[in-house]
């Protein structure tokens, strides 16, 4: 997946298929990893808070290294 439009098409895809399809583990973490780099480039806030936890796309080496955003950053922030 090299651009955003390949990300797009490929969670579109997948969703498609329902909460029943699969998809194996380098599939998703590859999938995962694309859709990081879509979000930290596309969002300075997000990006500001990856980039304090010494997370970038070209740092991380699996999905699990994402930093997720604490459930209280959708309550505070815009």
């Amino acid at each position: 997946m090299s651009d955003a439009v390949d990300v797009a098409d490929e969670l579109r895809r997948l969703m498609a298929l329902g909460a029943g399809a699969s998809l194996d583990d380098p599939g998703f973490d590859r999938l995962a990893r694309a859709v990081f780099a879509r979000q930290y480039e596309g969002c300075e806030p997000y990006r500001k808070f990856c980039e304090r936890r010494g997370k970038t796309p070209a740092t991380i080496s699996l999905w699990r290294e994402i930093p997720a955003v604490p459930t209280q950053a959708f309550k505070e922030l815009d």
